[in-house]
């Protein structure tokens, strides 16, 4: 998800598949308004704004906020002002990109023993952590380089790769 609208009534059907949605153990991304200082202060935009997505605002590449996101973006990717593509609907599609890629090297690891370890990974909770974890210091921005061995960009995935991912992902979720 990577639109954004006003708030709606607590009987709205988007909110039941939301929360449906999260408990069957879906990632949910929402994109923070990109309307800067047209909305209210510490106003969240729905469906970001519900406790179970995460709601990711744009950033430059050095990991500043645009100037356009409002308050209460849980994350920042690139996608700001400096970025060659803008907004935050594009840093949502590379928040949900990096949650897909965590999970994919799991899976290609073998990290998960059982399927409770598979599905808590895919709990809001436990990526939360694993978001956490990777932060720049004192920002909101996700410090992806840092986190990942440069044979994954390279193709060239191997046990020593495998293990060093398995020890970052025990040590996030610890």
């Amino acid at each position: 998800m990577s639109w954004t609208r006003t708030v709606p009534n607590e009987q709205c059907p988007l909110q039941d598949a939301l929360d449906k949605a999260s408990k069957a153990g879906i990632l949910l991304f929402g994109a923070a308004s990109d309307q800067g200082h047209n909305i209210e202060p510490n106003t969240l935009i729905y469906p970001a704004m519900h406790n179970k997505v995460f709601c990711i605002g744009a950033a430059d590449m050095n990991g500043n906020l645009d100037q356009h996101v409002g308050s209460g973006a849980d994350y920042v990717f690139p996608g700001g002002d400096s970025a060659e593509v803008q907004g935050s609907s594009f840093a949502t599609a590379l928040a949900a990109g990096l949650a897909a890629l965590i999970l994919h090297c799991a899976e290609y690891e073998n990290y998960f023993r059982d399927e409770s370890q598979r599905s808590a990974l895919r709990q809001h909770t436990n990526m939360n952590k694993v978001f956490e974890a990777m932060l720049a210091p004192q920002t909101k921005y996700l410090s992806i380089g840092k986190h990942f061995n440069e044979k994954l960009y390279n193709n060239e995935w191997d046990l020593a790769c495998a293990e060093q991912f398995s020890r970052m992902v025990n040590a996030m979720l610890a």
